[in-house]
């Protein structure tokens, strides 16, 4: 009896992989980061184990061949049956019945580990079309030994810049696989609890790339791009730190554009209990460890890194993932964003803070637009703004004024506007757009989460603030069940606007607002011990009763928003 138990889209992605081999096909399975790649990697080779074959299993990273090999030892009848081919490993193991190997290590030895039944490519987009490439050696080699070899693979980023999708054949050769033969849906995926919901909380601070060269991939030049992060990385860790108190992040991984980069991010932060620094070239004994003190650690972890964690690294209790770089590719985007999307029982939702534009760029983890390889003759198609500008606003020399139509013309890809924030919207029956402002959007946010709640009766004690401990009052709305609704609290210990609205919403709950005044010529006048000994003593003679009041989302919490009182 195998050991694991497959969930449903595994089994189903399986089963349309054995389908499409039988009939002649080289398939591939797009599976989104976090759906279980390697047990249906571990399905495959486990078939071909019972039938008497050999499996090879290639991936691009170390850190890969660990985690695949794992999951095959946890589904395997025949732990004994596998072995594992990596360099950075010390391990050689290239004539067990099925091999997990880094593509790298397996390349010297492609002539000499003998004939393979099926060969499973785990991350199958780093397979290039081009014949001169690692992966197309080993291929050539594989099939040269067994011609009926078999083909197949996992990705959750189906598509390379110069080729499209990687069933596609371009100018750089003949793709080697066929076909897509099976895709999960993020959002189906999230509903069933399998992967994490994905929140962006990121701001206004954003580097400016404005004529940034690009390198000959089309990403952008890694020298220049830095030196614009360079220019907001105070800013930047200052706003990181508090959207990390405010949404309660411990663990997070930090993804600098260079090293220089990471090191001012680490001195930033100012506090080398909570961060550290990984680089690729740090020993395998520190990475261990810090990687180890990231899974393992108390309190806030925060990892620094550059150019490592993309692919392989598999935590699913992570919090936060952090972009203080900029990428045209939307391969690494969704790689990076795929490290928080795991799901977790002690982990409500994982948040994507970035600072370079990515999400507008590529659209959100759940949502992306896959390049197309077709070359456009031609302007590039747009599609014009038509929203409302909200406020006054300067992009790219020309100035925006509030209360007049947008017009900023928009790739036909754009989700919101680049210049006023506002979303496009598809009219289901006429197909075009229409837009939402960001007002309007968040009015509707607010709106759906927005609750009117029947109240029994209220309580009031006194509280003190966490922040200074000055008194307040605390006010419960209690519903007939004995469920306490809702904590309002009264400031009317503290200055300013504070006092001025708790004071507003005590008057509002006298019955007869004159009688204010019997408070204010007390001595101590309106103060926490005068309203809490009336509240307590004769609330019935000089209060109103509350009917229902209504609750609204505030950040993470909710906000008292209106009250109705029993006429």
């Amino acid at each position: 009896m195998t050991k694991k138990i497959p969930r449903e889209h595994q089994q189903e992605a399986y089963a349309v992989i054995i389908k499409d081999i039988a009939l002649g096909e080289r398939p591939y399975a797009h599976m989104s980061t976090g759906s279980g790649k390697a047990l249906v990697c571990s399905m495959l080779a486990e078939k071909c184990r019972k039938q008497g074959g050999r499996a090879l299993v290639l991936v691009p990273s170390s850190e890969l061949v660990s985690q695949n090999a794992k999951e095959f030892h946890d589904y395997t009848d025949d732990v004994r049956s596998y072995g594992i081919c990596s360099a950075k490993l010390s391990k050689n193991q290239v004539t067990r019945q099925i091999v997990f190997a880094t593509y790298t290590s397996f390349l010297k030895r492609r002539a000499t580990s003998g004939s393979f039944n099926i060969l499973i490519i785990d991350e199958a987009h780093y397979v290039s079309p081009n014949p001169d490439t690692s992966y197309q050696k080993i291929i050539r080699s594989l099939i040269r030994i067994n011609p009926n070899m078999k083909i197949c693979g996992m990705t959750a980023t189906p598509y390379r810049e110069k080729q499209g999708y990687i069933h596609l054949d371009c100018v750089e050769g003949k793709a080697t696989f066929t076909r897509c033969c099976y895709e999960t849906n993020i959002p189906d995926l999230i509903k069933k609890g399998y992967l994490s919901h994905i929140e962006s909380i990121s701001g206004d601070i954003e580097a400016d790339l404005t004529g940034v060269k690009l390198k000959s991939n089309g990403d952008y030049n890694d020298e220049e791009m830095g030196q614009r992060f360079e220019n907001i990385v105070v800013d930047a860790t200052k706003d990181m730190r508090i959207k990390f108190d405010h949404y309660n992040i411990n663990t997070a991984i930090v993804y600098a554009s260079n090293l220089s980069n990471a090191r001012k991010i680490v001195e930033e932060w100012n506090d080398d209990s909570t961060i550290r620094l990984a680089y690729g070239d740090m020993p395998n004994s520190e990475r261990n460890a810090l990687t180890k003190w990231l899974k393992h650690g108390e309190g806030r972890r925060i990892v620094v890194n550059v150019g490592i964690f993309v692919t392989g690294f598999d935590y699913t209790q992570l919090d936060c993932v952090v972009l203080f770089l900029a990428t045209k590719s939307l391969v690494k985007y969704v790689q990076i964003c795929g490290r928080v999307i795991r799901a977790n029982d002690d982990k409500e939702l994982g948040y994507v803070l970035c600072f370079g534009g990515n999400i507008d760029r590529h659209g959100p983890i759940d949502a992306t637009i896959a390049p197309k390889n077709k070359k456009r003759i031609g302007d590039t198609p747009r599609k014009s703004c038509i929203a409302i500008v909200e406020e006054t606003t300067e992009f790219e020399g020309l100035t925006y004024l509030k209360g007049y139509e947008c017009g900023y013309a928009n790739l036909l890809s754009a989700k919101k506007c680049k210049v006023c924030r506002a979303e496009f919207v598809t009219d289901s029956e006429t197909g075009k757009y229409v837009m939402r402002t960001r007002g309007e959007i968040l009015k509707a946010k607010i709106d759906a989460e927005t609750y009117t709640y029947q109240v029994d009766r209220v309580t009031f004690e006194k509280a003190y603030s966490k922040k200074d401990q000055t008194e307040m009052i605390k006010i419960n709305f209690i519903d007939e069940s004995g469920l306490i609704l809702h904590n309002h609290y009264m400031c009317l210990s503290h200055t300013g606007y504070a006092r001025h609205k708790s004071v507003g919403h005590l008057v509002k709950m006298m019955k007869q607002p004159e009688d204010f005044q019997l408070i204010a010529s007390a001595p101590g006048g309106v103060n926490v011990e005068n309203v809490l000994l009336l509240f307590n003593n004769a609330y019935d003679k000089y209060f109103k009763r509350f009917k229902t009041i209504t609750l609204a989302p505030n950040g993470k919490f909710k906000e008292l928003k209106n009250w109705e009182f029993v006429q």
